[in-house]
């Protein structure tokens, strides 16, 4: 049940609405909850064991602004303009309620402070699970809401979790992979939050699954899966000789083994880099799996054969970006998640949030006429089948080729075998045609955002 709300002031028995707030034309109103905000698609839980009902919610609003508007054939209509807010006073926060049906009465809270955007899977072991935007898959007590394990999973959780038994013995299966309208949003969550696709698959929009066997003392332990792929990672990203050497030794940079860091230390320096020299932020560029992976992998080095990752670690965070008052506005408007697949985060990637569906932005157009006229080289013609279809091109490999199709946003992955699609330079297909859910002053905010964050090609 949402905690914060202001957009009526009570249901009468009879379900009408009482003290209800309606936007003025033109003028702000802030909405709670906001279009994104309150109870979302994500499902909630039932336990025969408890009786009870596992119900998740976000916290947030908007700033709502009226306008009169005409719509247009293949354009987004909301009839105003819909900016989403931390609510009053306070930061945007999820959190899952546990009640019963019966009485209404809550019987716990477990708060977070994110959004949990997640599904509910409540098991005759009395435990609830779910996930958060950070990765984390976890486990709750269904009676108390006292959370007893987690998982790093390597990209935010926005799925619905299973169980299934095979031969007597029970299993959670968990896919993870950050995304969708809400889950794209950019003001609501920290910059370490992942909002790629999953482990290995981020640069396709692909997911990763999680097994769970439910042993009768415990989850199986995956320390020295982890500590393996950090290892690998390691060879193939840090032991280069330009930087570090095989196995910590030093390189053109430190040795890292048997210095006598801490996890702390090497999460820290790993995550947010070191200023000044050529140590690099590997927060925002790593899935936090792949990251805690190293981390472990390092910490063996120094000595320290069972690393603690665990959720209670100190985590460094980057610092925040301080934005010009109309960049902020514009970065708002960029992630607008009301704006549905109209949004520039639809095709985009900032900041380590939005999707990667075209290479990063690294011109930025002079201003709002030039930016909706904006030259498109890179998009294609693909055929098959006697169809043709405007395409961004991934890969033409010898055994199958992968585009993205921009019939319509959202822009659809689709993969070929050899010799069944041909991709022909130029196309119809104009960047303005997507720019549609915007007015131009929203456009010369949002070009404001890009030349404030984005480093232009030399």
């Amino acid at each position: 049940m949402i905690e914060l709300y202001n957009w009526i002031s009570g249901i009468t028995e009879d379900g009408k609405l009482v003290g209800r707030v309606d936007p003025v034309e033109g003028k702000t109103t802030m909405i709670c909850p906001g279009a994104t905000g309150g109870k979302s698609w994500n499902q909630t839980a039932f336990s025969p064991r408890t009786g009870w009902i596992y119900s998740p919610a976000q916290e947030a609003c908007n700033d709502l602004i009226a306008r009169k508007d005409e719509p247009v054939e293949g354009r987004s209509f909301i009839g105003g303009n819909w900016i989403s807010k931390m609510p009053p006073g306070k930061t945007s926060y999820g959190h899952i309620d546990a009640y019963d049906p019966v009485t209404g009465k809550k019987q716990w809270t477990y708060q977070y402070k994110y959004w949990l955007l997640a599904s509910l899977l409540a098991t005759a072991g009395d435990l609830v699970f779910t996930g958060d935007p950070e990765g984390d898959f976890f486990a709750l007590d269904a009676r108390s809401g006292q959370k007893l394990w987690g998982f790093p999973t390597g990209a935010g959780n926005r799925g619905s979790a299973v169980t299934y038994s095979v031969n007597g013995r029970q299993y959670i299966a968990n896919p993870s992979g950050w995304g969708s309208l809400a889950g794209g949003m950019g003001g609501f969550y920290a910059d370490g939050v992942r909002a790629d696709g999953g482990v290995a698959m981020s640069g396709t929009g692909g997911f990763a699954c999680l097994v769970l066997v439910l042993a009768p003392y415990g989850f199986a332990q995956t320390m020295q899966e982890l500590i393996a792929r950090g290892a690998e990672l390691y060879a193939k990203t840090c032991a280069t000789g330009y930087c570090h050497g095989v196995k910590g030794a030093a390189g053109g940079a430190p040795r890292l083994a048997s210095r006598g860091f801490d996890e702390t230390y090497i999460l820290t320096t790993t995550r947010v880099g070191v200023t000044g020299t050529a140590m690099q932020a590997f927060g925002t560029t790593l899935p936090r799996r792949d990251l805690m992976a190293v981390v472990a992998y390092v910490a063996t080095l120094n000595g320290i054969a069972s690393p603690n990752l665990g959720r209670g670690m100190p985590v460094a965070e980057v610092p925040p970006r301080v934005l010009p008052a109309d960049a902020k506005i514009g970065r708002e408007l960029f992630f607008d998640s009301v704006r549905g697949f109209a949004r520039c985060s639809t095709c985009h990637a900032l900041d380590g949030l939005g999707i990667a569906v075209t290479t990063p932005i690294a011109n930025i157009p002079a201003n709002v006429a030039a930016l909706r006229e904006l030259v498109t080289p890179q998009v294609k013609t693909a055929t098959s089948g006697g169809d043709s279809f405007p395409a961004l091109v991934l890969t033409q490999g010898v055994r199958e080729t992968k585009v993205y199709d921009l019939t319509l946003p959202p822009p659809v992955l689709r993969v070929f075998p050899a010799g069944t699609v041909k991709v022909a330079d130029g196309s119809a297909w104009k960047h303005s045609s997507v720019l549609g859910a915007y007015q131009d002053a929203e456009l010369a905010s949002i070009l404001s955002f890009l030349r404030a964050v984005v480093t232009p090609a030399p």
